[in-house]
């Protein structure tokens, strides 16, 4: 069991985030081990219908000042949303509006049969395009900042290079091509595992941002320096290959630690990243 001592600001609690108990690609967690109650957090349930007819269950927490800045959240795909509340206490403290999801088969959304040994689905491309379509309507605003974890960086950027209303992203270990991640895992996780085929490049971070939408102004992509899978030798092959990318994204490399350990190596030194990118012009 991995536990991680966070401090949501204003309180002296500590966070459970949850169980590190599968190796393989998805790991959907029911049951949430925290929720923004515990710890007085302002928020509301919100519940999001994908094209396809699926519930999807999230948590909007609004900006503690007058705020036009929202950023929706995509996690990892390794137990839920509640493992990013202290991300969310992180960006509130810079005057966002905090959108959190959950997508199918995970949390309260919808149930979708998942096997674990996938890596990414394509359906939750869907799910986040219903989140953003969701926020235009229920907020009245048409741009939004993502922020991607693991699976959810590489979703974000997929879905930010296809859409009009996203102008940032931040992408903490992204996938660039699913190809590869096939290849690779045998040799660096120990396992084999499943890509869909379902899954459409053009949402494949390294052939969306060929043609991105003109909107998307910057990406902030994370990785950690001696990770195996997408670490920064693979950023900056992409970024000689693919144009639009040199122009639209900055590398941002964590010494000494894998894609999973980017955030708690240093946490104040990863929120000064994101804080100095997120309110950079």
């Amino acid at each position: 069991m991995s536990v991680r001592k966070i401090v949501v600001p204003g309180t002296q609690v500590l966070l459970l985030a949850g169980l590190s108990v599968s190796t393989l690609a998805l790991n959907p967690v029911r049951e949430y081990r925290q929720t923004p109650d515990m710890y007085g957090m302002n928020y509301r349930e919100i519940w999001i219908t994908t094209e396809d007819g699926y519930k999807l269950y999230g948590w909007y927490f609004p900006a503690t000042v007058e705020s036009k800045k929202y950023i929706i959240i995509s996690d990892d795909g390794d137990g839920n949303m509640a493992d990013n509340l202290e991300l969310v206490s992180m960006l509130l403290s810079i005057g966002y509006h905090v959108i959190t999801y959950d997508y199918r088969g995970f949390g309260k959304s919808q149930d979708f049969n998942i096997d674990p040994r996938v890596y990414v689905y394509p359906q939750f491309i869907k799910d986040l395009e219903a989140v953003i379509k969701f926020c235009r309507k229920e907020f009245g605003v048409v741009k939004y900042d993502l922020f991607g974890i693991g699976i959810g960086a590489g979703i974000s950027i997929g879905v930010a290079a296809n859409r009009v209303e996203v102008v940032k992203v931040i992408a903490d270990g992204p996938f660039l091509k699913l190809e590869e991640i096939r290849k690779r895992y045998p040799t660096y996780k120990g396992q084999q595992v499943i890509i869909p085929f379902g899954y459409n490049k053009r949402y494949e971070p390294f052939y969306a941002l060929e043609q991105p939408k003109p909107t998307l102004k910057k990406i902030l992509i994370i990785v950690g320096e001696n990770d195996k899978i997408v670490g920064p030798a693979d950023i900056k092959q992409w970024l000689k290959e693919v144009k639009q990318a040199r122009k639209l994204v900055e590398l941002h490399v964590v010494p000494g630690v894998t894609n999973d350990q980017t955030f708690e190596v240093d946490k104040e030194a990863y929120f000064k990243v994101v804080r100095e990118f997120l309110l950079s012009d």
